[in-house]
């Protein structure tokens, strides 16, 4: 273990995500969890500081991080495509990621633009699409989708719809995203 991998602005997206509470905090099944939502050892009326927090978590950040290198064994990825796929597994956890698909389509290229369609099969919670789910695949779809350069590029999510995806700018806080309404049959059609 020594230094986290993933950028300043990963791990500020992370931690905007999954949202900081310093005093223990219980989940609809009793489980306790502080911070950013760390579980283990945590019991009620726990409370931590800021510092705690944020140290805790990029420690746990790093034993992820080491695990994830360890698995992906000689698949490279870029920055932006390591902070994506640390969130998913920050969020989804090891073994769903392991067993996924776009784990599968991940080892096998990196760079397969048919791995972004795969986040946005993991926006439920107890069998119901949270916003904020959504929202987080949203960014770890397009952080995946954007090439080595930062420029655009395009993702087919599905048959009917085909999303853009650049960095606003120079500032990769903005990330702009265009949809517009991809009907392969009308291309057929006037073809």
């Amino acid at each position: 273990m020594g230094k986290l991998r993933i950028t300043p602005y990963g791990l500020k997206k992370l931690k905007e995500y999954q949202g900081c509470t310093l005093t223990a905090v219980s989940d609809n099944y009793g489980i306790y969890s502080i911070g950013y939502g760390l579980t283990c050892g945590v019991k009620r009326g726990m409370t931590i500081t800021q510092e705690q927090a944020d140290a805790d978590y990029e420690d746990y950040l790093m034993r992820l991080e080491d695990a994830l290198s360890d698995f992906l064994g000689p698949v490279e990825l870029r920055d932006h495509q390591w902070d994506a796929i640390v969130s998913f597994i920050e969020s989804v956890g090891f073994g769903n990621f392991r067993m996924s698909d776009l784990c599968k389509k991940l080892l096998k290229n990196p760079d397969n633009p048919m791995i972004y369609p795969e986040f946005g099969r993991w926006l439920k919670a107890g069998n119901k699409v949270l916003p904020s789910l959504a929202k987080r695949r949203s960014w770890e779809r397009a952080a995946t989708a954007l090439s080595a350069t930062g420029k655009v590029r395009s993702i087919t999510l599905g048959t009917y719809f085909e999303y853009t995806v650049s960095f606003c700018g120079q500032s990769p806080d903005r990330i702009c995203y265009s949809r517009r309404i991809f009907l392969r049959f009308c291309r057929t059609a006037s073809a």
